[in-house]
């Protein structure tokens, strides 16, 4: 065999090593870089999608706290029923807030009334228990909301879970309604 290939032109030599060279890239392309670029421009389509996804999952959080607000902006306006309306209303503000931000309501305390001269001052509290970015997002969205409720008092405590051993935040929010009589 050997004898034979020496029997072949230097010229047809160079052409047989250049169809060889050129099956082996083609068989090494199809073995192993094709499978490789094709994970490659796979990957970041995925990517793409991925970041497109977390895009709209935080234009749609600010969807739904834009249509808090508003609801509680109807509310208001709507009824001037005073502090049970007030009360209820944060009460729906925080329930709707916690159950899409993986937040506890802790408490609700009964509310305080104060009556001077001609005005009645209801206070409103209300105990949350997370994390403190979520926490400092409830404040935002109250200080933001067009109810009647004037943000009065936040306060953050940490308390210690014997039974867990874990160290938990809780947030006090107190919450003023003034009514003239």
């Amino acid at each position: 065999m050997i004898s034979n290939i020496r029997k072949i032109s230097y010229k047809n030599q160079k052409k047989i090593a250049f169809v060889l060279l050129f099956f082996i890239t083609v068989i090494i392309y199809n073995l192993s870089l094709k499978k490789t670029i094709n994970l490659y421009f796979l990957c970041n389509e995925i990517s793409k999608k991925g970041n497109e996804l977390e895009n709209s999952s935080k234009e749609l959080e600010n969807f739904e706290l834009e249509l808090i607000k508003l609801e509680n902006a109807i509310n208001v306006i709507d009824t001037n029923k005073g502090a049970k309306d007030a009360r209820q209303i944060l009460l729906e503000m925080s329930s709707k807030y916690c159950s899409q931000n993986e937040v506890i309501i802790k408490e609700m305390p009964a509310q305080v009334v104060i009556e001077k001269n001609d005005y009645k001052i209801i206070t409103n509290s209300i105990i949350l228990q997370g994390t403190f970015l979520k926490l400092l997002g409830f404040v935002y969205l109250i200080e933001n909301s067009n109810c009647n409720n004037v943000l009065l008092s936040v306060d953050f405590k940490i308390n210690k879970d014997i039974i867990n051993n874990k160290k938990n935040l809780n947030l006090i929010i107190y919450a003023q309604n003034i009514i003239k009589k």
